[in-house]
Order: structure tokens, then C-alpha cells, then sequence
């Protein structure tokens, strides 16, 4: 299979050309500017509000790429405190709660509501790539929810939602996916990227 070039180590297969990408946590909007030529449509979810604001400023004029000012939860329409991480870097923000760990302060940064999988598959129907580094939100976010509208699954996976999650969620995408890049293997202090396809 032919990858193309990507940002982190974010693979895009080929077959993913003119489709449909769902991009969770897009930070200040790397991947979208690299792949908006790519996709027919980008659906980007950014919680942070004044990170959302500078991609939708930076993407306005662009007729495929659609903004959710929103987090990544089990369930739609929950209100959610964003807080920041210990290093003050803007894209590694998480929901407070018990997913996160000391990585992370307790100072908030915004409210926001949530947005689950079954929204997006209900507004979208199959998804052709989704592209989750969501802060250890991807665990309430994909665990035990149906992934099978989902082509291929790019995901970080977070060491800081502590091994059972970890290996319980990886467990859960196997069900219905396929690991064909990178190394899934729990290991402390370490995030992994990696790459799922539809089995």
C-alpha cells in the first residue's frame, strides 16, 4: 500500500482520495492544511475556543472544511472544563476527569460540550479516515461504540488513561479493525501513533 507524506506520523493511504476525514483534537490545523486538497471533506472537532477560532479563520475560505467547537465524549451535549497541560502547550489540552492523570492542571481553560461518535456517523453516515489525538478522550470517545463506519482509524493513543483502558480500548478497535502501522504495545511515559484499517 502507498502512504503519502504526513504530519507527526499521521499515515494517509491513497484510497482515502475525495473522501471523508474526521479530524478530532486539530490543534492549530497542520493536518488539514496539508490534506485539504486530499479530502473531499475535512470535519475538524477542536475544544479549545480560541485554537477552533484560529483554524476557522485560517480555513474560512476554504468550501470543504467544516468547524465543530467541540470535545470528543461518550455522549453528545455534555458540558465539559477543558484544562491545560503541565507544559503550557496549547494542543495537549484534556477534559477534567478521571481519564487524566498529574500530566495535566487544574486550570480551566474553557466549557465546552461534547460530541460523540454516534453524532458524527448520524450527520456524516461512512467515514473514509479518522484522524483522533484527543488527550485520552479517545477512550470514552471510541470504547464499545460501533467503528465500523470508520474506513481507517490514525489515532495517538495516550499512556496517561493508564494501561487497562489502554489495552481494553486497543482490544475493542481490533474487534472490527486491523493495526497496519506503527506499534500499538502499552508503554509507560510513551504515546503511540498509529494507524487502523476497517478488517
Amino acid at each position: 500500500m502507498d502512504y503519502k507524506g504526513h504530519i507527526g506520523n499521521y499515515i494517509v493511504p491513497d484510497d482515502t482520495k475525495n473522501g471523508i476525514c474526521v479530524d478530532i483534537g486539530a490543534n492549530y490545523g497542520n493536518f488539514i492544511e496539508k490534506y485539504n486538497n486530499h479530502f473531499k471533506e475535512i470535519h475538524y472537532v477542536e475544544a479549545l475556543k480560541h485554537v477552533y477560532d484560529s483554524i476557522n479563520e485560517k480555513f474560512k475560505n476554504h468550501t470543504n472544511v467544516f468547524g465543530n467547537n467541540r470535545a470528543a465524549w461518550s455522549k453528545s451535549n455534555i458540558k465539559l472544563k477543558m484544562v491545560s497541560h503541565i507544559n503550557n502547550d496549547a494542543g495537549s489540552a484534556g477534559i477534567q476527569g478521571e481519564f487524566i492523570n498529574d500530566d495535566w492542571t487544574n486550570n480551566i481553560l474553557n466549557e465546552v460540550f461534547s460530541i460523540s461518535i454516534e453524532e458524527l456517523v448520524d450527520k456524516l453516515g461512512k467515514i473514509d479516515y479518522l484522524k483522533i489525538d484527543c488527550e485520552t478522550s479517545e477512550y470514552p470517545f471510541l470504547f464499545e461504540k460501533d467503528l465500523n463506519n470508520f474506513k481507517y482509524i490514525a489515532i495517538e493513543l495516550h499512556h496517561q488513561m493508564g494501561i487497562v483502558r489502554y489495552n481494553n480500548l486497543i482490544d475493542w478497535i481490533k474487534k472490527t479493525h486491523n493495526l497496519i502501522h506503527g506499534d500499538d504495545t502499552y508503554k509507560f511515559d510513551t504515546n503511540k501513533e498509529v494507524l487502523y484499517m476497517l478488517k
